[in-house]
C-alpha cells in the first residue's frame, strides 16, 4: 500500500515508487476488463483464476528486487504490536463493511431507507476514530499524515478521479446487459 511505500522509500525514491504503484492500477483498470473478457469468451471463466498466478509471482519478484536493500528484521512480540496496526485495520474493516452493507441495501430499500442510511452513517462515524488511531500508531494501516503533502494528496485525488470514469461504465454496462438483455 501507499503507507508501506512511504516507510520503505524517501524523497525522490518515494515519488518514483508511488508512480510505479499507481501505474499498476492504471494498467490493471485498462487491461483487466479486456483480458478478462477475451479469456472468458474464448477459453472459459476458470482460467481467470490461473491468470492471477503468474501476475502474483511477477509481483513477488519485483517486490523482492525493490525491497531487498532493507535490513532484515526478526519480529518480536513488541515489534509485532508496533508493526501491525490491529485497531486501525479493525476499524477499516468495519468502515468498509458498513459502507458496503449500506450501498447494497440501497438497491432493495432505496437511498433514504434505514437499512441504507444506518450502515452508511456508521461508516461515517467510524472515520474520526480511525483517523485518530492512524495518527497515533507507529505503523498505521493508512498513513493519513501523507495527505498533508500537497503533491501526494493531489496525485491520489487525480488517480481516484481518473479511476471512477473507467469503472462506472463497466458497472453500468454490465448491469444494463444483465437487466435488459437477460445476459449473465
Amino acid at each position: 500500500s501507499a503507507a508501506m511505500l512511504a516507510v520503505a522509500f524517501r524523497g525522490p525514491q518515494l515519488t518514483r515508487a508511488m508512480g510505479i504503484y499507481l501505474a499498476g492500477f492504471a494498467i490493471a483498470q485498462v487491461s483487466g476488463p479486456t483480458v478478462g473478457g477475451l479469456l472468458t469468451a474464448h477459453v472459459g471463466w476458470r482460467w481467470m483464476f490461473l491468470l492471477a498466478v503468474p501476475i502474483g509471482l511477477g509481483a513477488l519478484v519485483v517486490g523482492y528486487g525493490a525491497l531487498r536493500h532493507l535490513p532484515p528484521s526478526v519480529p518480536t512480540r513488541k515489534r509485532w504490536r508496533e508493526a501491525v496496526d490491529v485497531p486501525g485495520n479493525a476499524l477499516l474493516v468495519l468502515m468498509i463493511t458498513a459502507a458496503l452493507v449500506g450501498l447494497s441495501a440501497a438497491q432493495r430499500g432505496g437511498w433514504l431507507s434505514a437499512t441504507t442510511l444506518l450502515p452508511l452513517a456508521l461508516a461515517g462515524l467510524l472515520l474520526a476514530p480511525f483517523v485518530v488511531v492512524e495518527h497515533r500508531h507507529a505503523s498505521p494501516a493508512v498513513a493519513v499524515d501523507l495527505l498533508r503533502d500537497r503533491d501526494f494528496a493531489l496525485a491520489n485525488l487525480a488517480g481516484m478521479l481518473l479511476a471512477v470514469p473507467l469503472m462506472v461504465p463497466t458497472i453500468v454496462l454490465s448491469l444494463w446487459f444483465q437487466g435488459l438483455g437477460g445476459l449473465s
